[in-house]
């Protein structure tokens, strides 16, 4: 099974995620949440079972409070910072990756660091900045 995640703005990210926890996923289903007995096979029946187990390549993340889910956090204060991952893994190259590679990606998250965060965030009527939303 695939999750489809969609990164044009934080509420629809969260929202595919969401998705992804809490539609019923058949195979794991079938296997329940609880044996017979009451002890756990898993926690719950959707694709993902928390969000960390989401894997992408990018994953905008936010350090949270104990106790909260990293949904919530993302959904009320915001993206904090940016995981990109399984950038060591080129097929196309024996020793992992290329130099010219990580060039171009420490180009573009530079690039993406200095962006004015103005045109790609709004407002809150309390005056706070809220980057990455919908339009």
């Amino acid at each position: 099974a695939s999750i489809a995640v969609s990164y044009n703005c934080l509420e629809s990210y969260a929202a595919s995620l969401q998705g992804a926890l809490t539609t019923p996923y058949p195979a794991y289903e079938a296997i329940g949440v609880q044996t017979p007995g009451g002890d756990y096979n898993q926690l719950s029946t959707g694709l993902l079972q928390i969000e960390n187990e989401f894997y992408g390549t990018i994953r905008p993340k936010r350090v949270i409070f104990p106790g909260e889910r990293p949904l919530h956090a993302l959904r009320e204060r915001g993206v904090e910072y940016v995981e990109v991952r399984l950038l060591d893994l080129d097929p196309f190259v024996p020793i992992g990756i290329k130099a010219q590679t990580i060039r171009a990606v420490l180009f573009a998250s530079a690039t993406a660091a200095i962006f004015d965060v103005r045109r790609s965030s709004s407002f809150t009527s309390q005056g706070r900045l809220v980057p990455w939303r919908c339009a």
